[in-house]
């Protein structure tokens, strides 16, 4: 079985990356049908995913993190996309969101993001 849609990208460094790589197709075992294409990161791609995985862990208010603590931030960023999917908030609306947070977090509310993105947001 064919699928005729596009591979989905990567999110490196705040970027959605395609690539001319073959893409990896995910297959539903139970069906056999197809669930996503995905891009498939080459070398470049995997360098710009270390960098900037090397500059987030290097800020102290994600670095000063517990783990458990980190997997509820990602668990939540992970819900916001879920909404922004469900609600059709474009990648434009995304990136915006993301500077009021770096907003926040360079006024030194880094620890209040939540509400403070939740008070920007009803703004």
């Amino acid at each position: 079985m064919l699928h005729d849609a596009l591979p989905k990208p990567m999110l490196i460094d705040g970027q959605q990356v395609s690539t001319a790589n073959d893409p990896l197709v995910s297959i539903n075992p139970a069906k056999g049908t197809i669930n996503n294409t995905i891009s498939v990161a080459g070398s470049d791609e995997v360098d710009r995913a270390v960098q900037s995985s090397a500059r987030a862990a290097a800020r102290p208010d994600w670095r000063n993190l517990q783990p458990h603590q980190r997997a509820a931030v990602l668990l939540r960023i992970g819900e916001f996309m879920q909404l922004a999917r469900e609600t059709g908030v474009d990648a434009r609306g995304a990136r915006i969101a993301d500077g009021w947070l770096d907003e926040a977090i360079e006024a030194g509310h880094g620890k209040k993001y939540h509400p403070v993105i939740s008070r920007l947001i009803s703004a």
